[in-house]
């Protein structure tokens, strides 16, 4: 979908409005850490949006004067490649550890409280 919508975010934010619950259940059928599973949708989405028509990609170039012929395999190597590399190091410390993150440091994974008709807050921590 980021390549799709030539955003990472807007592909993210499609991907999960249309598919996020059944995503969702199947992770927590299989025991997989949501915040593992949004990490690993999260790179992967800015991974797969560094196409050419991405808008930031068309910002860098112009500010720098550069042509699409002549930057691309450097942008490919940074936006594309290094994040891919990071992903597959992600998937596999996810399939080895779990959501490590979430249950060694809770300070940096804070609970959301969703009420009806309220805002989402963060929970103080304790």
């Amino acid at each position: 979908m980021g390549g799709i919508a030539g955003s990472a975010s807007g592909g993210l934010i499609i991907a999960l409005d249309a598919l996020g619950e059944t995503y969702a259940q199947q992770a927590a059928a299989v025991g997989i850490d949501l915040a593992l599973m949004h990490r690993v949708a999260a790179i992967s989405s800015g991974a797969l949006a560094m196409l050419p028509h991405n808008g930031a990609v068309v910002t860098l170039l112009a500010i720098c004067g550069a042509t699409q012929r002549g930057s691309y395999r450097e942008i490919m190597m940074v936006g594309l490649v290094a994040p891919l590399i990071a992903l597959t190091v992600v998937i596999a410390l996810g399939k080895l550890f779990g959501g490590i993150l979430n249950h060694s440091f809770p300070r940096f994974s804070p609970r959301v409280i969703v009420r009806a008709n309220h805002r989402p807050r963060v929970a103080p921590h304790r």
